[in-house]
C-alpha cells in the first residue's frame, strides 16, 4: 500500500476556526477592508436577491477578489451550518463588519472569529 501523495484529490472538510480565521482575513485584505466592496460584490452574486447564497456564489465573490476558489467552499462549509446549501450575505458582512471596521483588523478579527466559531459549534440543532 503506497502513501498518499501530498496533494492528492482527497477533499476533506476543515471544521477549525483557524482556517476561517485565515480565509476571512484574506478575504478583508482582498477587499482593502472595505465593507462596501464586500457588500457590492456578495449583492453582485446575489442573482435572485433573496439574500441567500449558494456555494457557487461564495466561489464567485472570491474570484472576484483574487482568491481561490478552494478558500471558498472552505468558508461556505464552516458557514453553513444547515443543510439547506445556502448562507445569507448578510450573515458573511456581520462576520466581517468588525475587520472591516477595526484599525488593525489582525488583533480584533482573531477573537471574534474565534468566539463566533466557538459559539456555531456549541447552538443545538
Amino acid at each position: 500500500m503506497s502513501r498518499r501523495e501530498r496533494g492528492s484529490g482527497i477533499k476533506r472538510r476543515p471544521r477549525s476556526p483557524d482556517h476561517f480565521e485565515r480565509i476571512t482575513l484574506e478575504l478583508g485584505e482582498a477587499a482593502h477592508y472595505s465593507s462596501i466592496a464586500v457588500r457590492e460584490a456578495l449583492s453582485a452574486v446575489d442573482k435572485d436577491k433573496d439574500g441567500l447564497l449558494t456555494e457557487s456564489c461564495m466561489q464567485g465573490v472570491f474570484e472576484h477578489f483574487g482568491l481561490p476558489s478552494s478558500d471558498a467552499s472552505i468558508f461556505f462549509n464552516l458557514m453553513s451550518q444547515d443543510s439547506s446549501g445556502r448562507i445569507c450575505w448578510r450573515e458573511v458582512i456581520a462576520i466581517l463588519a468588525p475587520m472591516l471596521k477595526a484599525v488593525k483588523p489582525k488583533q480584533d478579527f482573531a477573537s471574534l472569529s474565534i468566539q463566533f466559531k466557538q459559539e456555531i459549534l456549541t447552538e443545538d440543532p
